[in-house]
């Protein structure tokens, strides 16, 4: 789900592009278009999660920003297995709308969800996977580091996640 490049043009906004091989994908021909005119620097394909046309452990790292809160509760386990499958190292998962509750709200909108998803059902998804980490709350992580009371999104979560087995990011 790259969009037209959004983490990509940030990365390189940055100067952080140039230290990766990057690849994006998206579902929309029209997001790739932009894509890679926005930012030459990068690959861009359309394709989907559901169906990654890479093999396996093809990608040391993989970022992922607010797409697992559109995809159904059938979907959304498929879609991480299949994540997980072409990533060798580690991932960074971030999420618009999460929150500590038992069971994911489930809110369709047509052919589209808005879920607010439970950290721990979507934590258990990837630790099925062979991933292990960290979840940060990113409200909780300004407050804490930088005195700011106040987010614009108070349901905003991060996942850093590495294979199980592998060195940990802390060694």
């Amino acid at each position: 789900a790259c969009g037209s490049a959004n983490d990509a043009r940030f990365l390189a906004r940055y100067g952080l592009l140039r230290l990766f091989h990057y690849t994006g994908f998206d579902l929309c021909p029209a997001n790739v278009d932009n894509a890679r005119a926005l930012c030459p620097e990068g690959r861009f394909l359309t394709a989907n999660i559901f169906e990654i046309p890479f093999p396996d452990r093809a990608f040391d790292l993989a970022f992922v920003h607010d797409l697992f809160e559109h995809l159904s509760p059938q979907a959304l386990p498929v879609a991480v297995r299949e994540l997980c499958r072409v990533v060798r190292h580690g991932l960074c998962v971030h999420f618009f709308h999460m929150d500590e509750i038992p069971e994911t709200v489930v809110r369709p909108l047509g052919p589209y969800h808005w879920n607010l998803l439970s950290l721990q059902r979507t934590w258990a998804f990837f630790a099925a996977e062979g991933f292990d980490g960290a979840a940060i709350h990113i409200g909780t992580y300004l407050q804490q580091r930088t005195g700011c009371a106040w987010t614009h999104n108070p349901a905003a979560y991060t996942f850093f996640l590495y294979r199980a087995g592998a060195s940990s990011p802390n060694h």
